[in-house]
């Protein structure tokens, strides 16, 4: 473990001058090399890890592709703990994420407009550096090395489970409540996205054929698809039997 801190550290890169994303899963590593850190009270030093996340698929879709990128705030925790700390100085304007979200009064789900997802992109990219660390072992185990990372370390806006101690979390996550609460009370911005009415279907999955998780997404997929082509229905209920038949896995 000790290792691979001294491996993030020193192999941290501003993200502007990251010339190649990593497409295997590993351990990823934020650091902070602006002039003020959004956090009241808080400034840390360019070496200091802000944030450890991990990523069962490759470094090129959650840190170029998610974390990093417009549009991205409603899949990205990193992203809606920066956008609620940047929020009133950078006059963000959250948003509803989805038709789904406002039904079901999902109010920590949140994203932004656009022109507020391009400010915090480029926030983001012009004050952010990162370090990757490839892993080759299994989901458990790269589960496990993150979590002694982030115990070992305590980084700032790892604000889950994993980081109880962090002294920040109580205060990032009242922020994210505010801002995810200001995008579903106004209903103004709620009304200029458009959003149309959520259709739902629900969907018999015959039991002999499923075996495992992936097998009820096998059969998903195509259904799925003629949905987005045909813009229909917006949400699957798929019951429990098929999940029952699977087992605890």
């Amino acid at each position: 473990m000790r290792k691979v801190l001294e491996s993030l550290v020193q192999n941290r890169t501003p993200f502007l001058e990251i010339s190649h994303f990593s497409r295997k899963p590993g351990i990823y590593a934020l650091f902070f090399i602006g002039q003020d850190f959004p956090l009241k009270n808080y400034q840390p030093s360019s070496k200091e890890i802000i944030y450890i996340g991990k990523t069962e698929s490759s470094q090129t879709s959650r840190d170029r592709d998610t974390h990093f990128a417009e549009g991205k705030t409603g899949s990205s925790t990193l992203r809606r703990s920066f956008s609620a700390l940047l929020r009133e100085s950078m006059q963000l304007k959250p948003i509803p994420r989805g038709a789904s979200d406002i039904e079901k009064k999902r109010y920590s789900h949140f994203k932004f407009d656009p022109l507020s997802e391009h400010k915090l992109s480029n926030w983001m990219k012009t004050n952010m550096a990162l370090s990757f660390h490839e892993f080759e072992g299994s989901k458990s185990e790269l589960d496990s090395l993150e979590s002694e990372l982030i115990e070992e370390i305590r980084p700032i806006l790892n604000i889950d489970r994993k980081n109880r101690d962090n002294p920040y979390a109580r205060h990032i996550k009242s922020l994210r409540k505010e801002t995810g609460l200001s995008a579903y009370n106004n209903p103004a911005e709620i009304t200029k996205t458009n959003f149309k009415p959520l259709k739902t279907a629900r969907i018999m999955i015959n039991t002999s054929q499923v075996h495992k998780y992936e097998d009820i997404w096998r059969l998903m997929v195509p259904k799925i698809l003629d949905s987005i082509n045909s813009g229909g229905v917006h949400e699957f209920n798929l019951g429990e039997q098929a999940f029952k038949a699977v087992g605890n896995r």
